[in-house]
């Protein structure tokens, strides 16, 4: 969650144990985070329950979705969705990842994470198209990337 930090606040953000890292200039391309100790990571089973869906699109093709929820139940949480044709492996609902987002300040920070096969790739069925173009005119049945996420959410 380093978009829209200012430097000042990058450095807050990333200061381990008293050991500052020193950020200078106002783009920082290519900067990694300083991952946190292996102690202080907390796993995904931890703190997430997963669940398994084959979601029927409007074809009636289904297509695999795991979904990552927090345990804490006191409040709702917005959601981060990744379609993806590589895969959302681990598969079965007591595998989990090292971490389900981008980094761990994603994980930390409080979002039920939705992770999808694309059409036709891996657990999900249909056939893939790489970059599937944007139908305008659309029949009950006509599928594409806008569909599939419309009938995921």
């Amino acid at each position: 969650m380093l978009a829209g930090k200012g430097i000042a606040e990058l450095i807050r953000i990333h200061d381990h144990g008293g050991i500052r890292e020193r950020i200078s200039g106002q783009m920082m391309i290519g900067y990694q985070p300083v991952p946190p100790t292996p102690s202080a990571e907390v796993s995904p089973k931890e703190t997430y329950t997963k669940y398994e869906y084959r979601i029927p699109m409007r074809d009636g093709r289904r297509l695999f979705t795991a979904v990552f929820v927090p345990k804490d139940a006191a409040k709702s949480y917005p959601f981060l969705m990744t379609r993806t044709p590589y895969n959302v492996a681990p598969y079965g609902v007591d595998e989990y990842p090292q971490r389900l987002g981008s980094n761990t300040d994603f994980d930390k920070a409080g979002y039920t994470f939705v992770n999808q096969d694309l059409r036709g790739r891996h657990m999900s069925e249909g056939v893939f198209e790489g970059m599937t173009p944007h139908k305008t005119n659309k029949s009950a049945t006509d599928v594409d990337e806008s569909t599939d996420m419309f009938d995921t959410a």
